[in-house]
């Protein structure tokens, strides 16, 4: 499983006043967007992290579904711009630009330690 989506942010062109949020779901059925802002900066690349957790954060924006099942059946990633504030299913409308890169889905603690033992053991026995 994973525990956190990280993503770099920058903002690129004229220096917008972005806030910018990410969200999770299943288009028209039940999205949750995650109510804290990250703001890019102009002259860097910056990294952000969103815990996959229930840590009060999140704000269901579509449907009646659990964050829970939100976590276990996504299949949508928004990024967006929405004013300060509760986000909702309509954002603020705003003219800007910002750079997104090396999204990642971050491991459970012990994954990756469980993967590189099954690897070894698989090397093993082809052997």
């Amino acid at each position: 499983g994973a525990t956190a989506l990280s993503f770099a942010l920058r903002d690129t062109g004229a220096d917008d006043e972005l806030n910018i949020y990410a969200g999770v779901g299943t288009a028209f059925a039940n999205f949750w967007i995650y109510n804290v802002p990250f703001t890019p900066s102009e002259s860097s690349w910056t990294t952000f992290e969103v815990p996959l957790v229930d840590d009060g954060n999140w704000v269901r924006i579509i449907g009646n579904g659990t964050l829970a099942d939100t976590f276990a059946n996504s299949n949508r990633l928004l990024i967006r711009h929405d004013g300060l504030g509760t986000p909702s299913q309509q954002p603020e409308r705003i003219a800007g630009d910002f750079g997104i890169d090396n999204v990642t889905l971050l491991p459970t603690p012990g994954a990756l330690g469980a993967f590189g033992i099954a690897s070894l053991a698989f090397a093993r026995r082809r052997r």
